[in-house]
């Protein structure tokens, strides 16, 4: 995975004209890979205040399965156990001491501001938000406005957001700025086909891989 240079130069342009522009992943490797993202306060050039400022996570309690290649992948219950269990684990030791497996489909939306977080598995040309922005990850994606970045597989992407409303990939918010603070997704994790298992290879590679976004980014944690 690299780094492109033509983010580089609008990052320079867009700083000239006074533009916000979107922090590059964290981490940018070859192999597996999780890169994370996130927003700055277009203000003070910090991590957007919503990380520090609440102790409390909405996290939706399922992962969202997002396929265009019809591959008829299925994610067993104990895998999505086991996701949301690791995710509050890493939330439970940054001081978000209140992680709440929400529905949206039943409960409805969290209160107003809060700091919701979803999980989703990719597979194809799927359509997904940076932290602020709306991106193609297909092969290379592309950031609006013209923030090119890194190489993607065309399978087993597992997309974590959070912010003040999530957005089901594959579909472009309008307006295109979004209000995701956070994104990690990780590469390769899980198969194109089949059903995924807490047996499967897989699994514990996407375990790993959720460490590894909180571990990379030290500005996830809550100080209220």
């Amino acid at each position: 995975m690299r780094l492109h240079t033509p983010l580089l130069a609008f990052a320079a342009a867009a700083a000239l004209a006074g533009c916000y522009v979107p922090t590059a992943p964290d981490e940018v490797l070859y192999g597996v890979v999780t890169a994370t993202n996130y927003k700055q306060d277009e203000t003070t050039g910090q991590p957007d205040p919503l990380f520090a400022n609440t102790n409390t996570v909405y996290l939706e309690d399922t992962i969202k399965v997002v396929d265009d290649t019809n591959s008829g992948i299925v994610i067993t219950s104990g895998v999505v156990t086991g996701v949301l269990a690791r995710i509050t684990a890493d939330l439970n030791a940054r001081g978000y001491s209140d992680v709440i497996l929400w529905n949206w489909a039943t409960q409805g939306d969290p209160p107003a501001g809060s700091l919701r977080m979803g999980t989703y598995s990719l597979f194809g040309s799927v359509n997904l938000f940076y932290s602020s922005y709306w991106c193609s990850w297909y092969y290379y994606y592309y950031c609006t406005p013209t923030t090119t970045y890194a190489g993607s597989y065309d399978y087993g992407t597992l997309l974590i957001e959070a912010g003040q409303d999530l957005y089901d990939p594959g579909t472009p918010p309008s307006p295109s700025k979004t209000a995701l603070i956070w994104t990690a997704a990780s590469y390769g994790v899980l198969s194109s086909g089949g059903t995924i298992t807490v047996e499967s290879p897989g699994y514990q590679k996407a375990l790993g891989a959720i460490d590894q976004a909180f571990a990379q980014s030290p500005y996830f944690k809550s100080a209220p």
